[in-house]
């Protein structure tokens, strides 16, 4: 993320490491994530491997994107992991947006354990050329 893509969107540490007791909910993770500029928008791409569309949840309110999603380990039941790289552990990302978003245009897919999220900009922070008389 370039210097004015930090300016933004900032994020909140919202990591919760500990292993949680069977009754409570499971330990958490930020996920790896970048922010792209592009026409009239930003894109967000979300790595979440081991995760569905199904299980992924994303809202935004008072400029803050919230994204949760569920890891599942489908691993056949006779193998056992020698070593692994990803913790059992589901994401959560709190993202605080720092210019004006279209709410209405938002829109989401998930193709390959990517999240891609387009936020286009609200007409009121879009560059206007101003005319002169």
């Amino acid at each position: 993320m370039n210097q004015n893509q930090e300016q933004l969107v900032t994020t909140q540490s919202v990591c919760d490491p500990t292993p949680a007791p069977s009754t409570a909910p499971r330990a958490t993770r930020r996920p790896h994530y970048t922010v792209r500029e592009s026409e009239g928008a930003y894109e967000v791409g979300v790595a979440l491997p081991g995760v569905t569309k199904e299980d992924v949840r994303v809202s935004f309110e008072d400029q803050q994107l919230v994204l949760a999603a569920k890891w599942k380990n489908e691993t056949p039941d006779n193998w056992k992991p020698l070593y692994r790289e990803l913790s059992e552990a589901d994401y959560r990302l709190v993202l605080d947006i720092q210019f004006e978003v279209d709410a209405e245009g938002i829109s989401a897919r998930m193709e390959e354990g990517i999240l891609s999220l387009r936020l286009p900009l609200a007409e009121s922070a879009k560059p206007k050329t101003i005319a002169i008389h």
